[in-house]
């Protein structure tokens, strides 16, 4: 009983322990590096780069269609811990965004524009 009583607490200690020790980035922007808000891009095939978040061990990117705020389609909704992702889309208006995540925390999504002919 008391090495089952030790091993809870210490498995408890560890776990708050581990919360505690994460860097807050609820406050912090992922900066987007392509495809820049505004752009009209000729191809299909998207390539989405953003710069690393320091304290984010991965990042949600989504994309949507038109955008965010009038959604007809969520295209992409990915977590990953690479600082790029490629997918194909059809000729349209997209928006995209990302945020960086960790244990504890999740940062504040920044958001582009982008247009496919």
């Amino acid at each position: 009983m008391k090495f089952f009583l030790f091993f809870t607490l210490t498995l408890v200690f560890f776990s708050c322990e581990e919360i505690l020790l994460e860097n807050d980035i609820s406050q912090e922007p992922v900066i987007l590096l392509s495809p820049s808000n505004g752009v009209i891009v000729q191809s299909e095939s998207i390539n989405f780069n953003w710069e690393s978040l320091e304290g984010a061990t991965s990042y949600q990117l989504q994309v949507a269609f038109p955008n965010f705020e009038n959604s007809q389609r969520i295209e992409l909704d990915t977590t990953t811990t690479n600082l790029q992702f490629t997918k194909r889309l059809i000729d349209s208006v997209y928006q995209w965004r990302v945020r960086g995540i960790n244990s504890a925390y999740q940062s504040i999504y920044s958001t582009s524009s982008f247009t496919i002919e």
